[in-house]
């Protein structure tokens, strides 16, 4: 019960910590570069400043969220990101709308001595929260209620995502050929008659979670069990649908979970928020615009640099499929050898029909910067699905089971499925971004596309690209 509230209360509590320990670090820093006391007052608005934007960019890398703690090298590349993007953001509120004195000016070293110091122990408290939490995992474990066709491919997607707790599976009836199966992969067979909705361990191990393989009027259970879950999940509210489940511990959604009725049940905020589609679009011209302004003096040499160094044209021009199934050419610096399209459809690991100019605009990103120009046309957004080669998609709609649904958006030129997988080079890689590509048109917001950016830049400063 007390683990069931502090969980809810974590973010106020990180939250908690965060400012009280915000604001002791200046006060230690500014005492002893001044030698006196510190009034808070002087510096009130600019602090709180600060200490929001801050939480806001920490928040937006999942840095409040348990699940999303971890010790490891994305999280603390990502961490630090949101923490310079909430410094550069604070410092542009303070500069136009905060009233400061002169007493604040000269405290100015403080300040920014202040924001690098919590940057680090933030960094570090997380990162110890995350190796904790990583150890406790071993100890725990998550029970799964049903078998149906999909069970065993999504129990063995959990495994290869490397899930860390101990995953039991029990049901009605199930068979010694269907039990080695599931063993195969890590997971073992919990018998049905032992185990009690209400047990909170099994085998000394936490029971942390249980998921519901199907809707519990398709499961085959005995009316006291049921009503046991029923009364558990309203006690402690750790019993999960399969979806959901996965939504919460890898953000997408299972491709084999969606089916002709899932738009309906689910529903799509993309077609609801409307208000925030409206101002994406006017975000997408001005950033646009300004960026082009910005980077002209990059884009035109990466022109000289293309023409020099290869023959044919400076710009690479391939119909895509946007928003509503609707094809227009995309704009891209080219990076191959003319002639590339027709000996393959992928680029692949050290592809050598990438010029040597090219691999350097690729792994820059400098290549996808003519595509702003689409965006300010209308054909594409900044964030979004990956716009996809006409060719492709019609095969793409034949293998995979409701691929059209992710043309319900605008394709992007930066996205959730391209900041949380590599590129695809076959149809199994699409397979596995079209899941990404779902939940950004599930949970689309500014919150969402926020999160995006930060990712972005450590993709672009930390990852590769082709």
């Amino acid at each position: 019960m007390i683990l069931n509230v502090i969980k809810k209360l974590f973010p106020a509590i990180l939250l908690g910590m965060d400012t009280i320990c915000f604001y002791l670090i200046y006060y230690l820093i500014t005492t002893l570069r001044t030698g006196s006391s510190v009034n808070f007052f002087d510096a009130d608005q600019i602090l709180f400043t600060m200490v929001a934007c801050n939480a806001i960019a920490v928040y937006l890398v999942g840095g409040f969220e348990y699940q999303k703690l971890e010790r490891s090298a994305r999280f603390v590349s990502e961490h630090i990101l949101a923490s310079i993007i909430g410094a550069i953001f604070s410092l542009f509120i303070i500069l136009l709308f905060v009233s400061y004195d002169e007493r604040v000016v000269t405290n100015r070293t403080s300040l920014i001595g202040t924001f690098i110091l919590f940057s680090l122990y933030s960094i570090f408290y997380r990162s110890l929260i995350g190796h904790i939490k990583s150890k406790r995992k071993k100890a725990k474990c998550t029970v799964l209620i049903g078998i149906n066709e999909y069970t065993f491919d999504l129990v063995k997607e959990l495994v290869d995502q490397g899930f860390k707790e101990k995953i039991y599976i029990t049901d009605y009836n199930v068979s010694e050929e269907v039990e080695k199966q599931f063993i195969s992969i890590g997971a073992e067979i919990l018998d049905y008659n032992s185990f009690h909705p209400e047990d909170t361990t099994y085998e000394n191990r936490t029971i942390n979670k249980i998921v519901l393989a199907a809707p519990m009027n398709q499961l085959i259970l005995d009316k006291r069990f049921k009503e046991k879950l029923i009364q558990r999940h309203l006690q402690t509210n750790d019993i999960l649908s399969m979806e959901n489940f996965f939504l919460s511990e890898f953000r997408y959604v299972p491709i084999k979970l969606v089916d002709d009725s899932w738009p309906f049940e689910q529903g799509f905020r993309i077609t609801k928020n409307l208000a925030y589609a409206h101002a994406k679009r006017s975000i997408d011209i001005l950033l646009s615009l300004v960026v082009l302004i910005l980077a002209s003096p990059a884009i035109l040499i990466s022109m000289f640099a293309v023409k020099l160094t290869s023959k044919g044209p400076v710009f690479f021009k391939q119909t895509r499929i946007g928003a509503k199934k609707m094809p227009f050419t995309l704009l891209k610096l080219r990076t191959m050898q003319m002639g590339s399209d027709k000996k393959g459809d992928y680029t692949q690991e050290n592809d050598p029909r990438i010029t040597s100019i090219g691999n350097f605009l690729r792994k820059s990103r400098l290549d996808e910067l003519p595509q702003l120009f689409n965006v300010i046309k209308g054909d594409m957004s900044l964030i979004g699905p990956r716009a996809e080669w006409d060719k492709l998609v019609k095969t793409y709609e034949k293998e995979i089971p409701h691929y059209h649904l992710r043309h319900i958006s605008k394709p992007g030129i930066t996205g959730w499925a391209q900041v949380n997988y590599p590129y695809g080079a076959n149809l199994e890689d699409t397979i596995n971004k079209l899941k990404y590509d779902l939940y950004y048109v599930r949970y689309y917001s500014l919150t969402m596309d926020l999160t995006i950016i930060i990712k972005t830049a450590y993709t672009m400063l930390f990852g590769r690209g082709r």
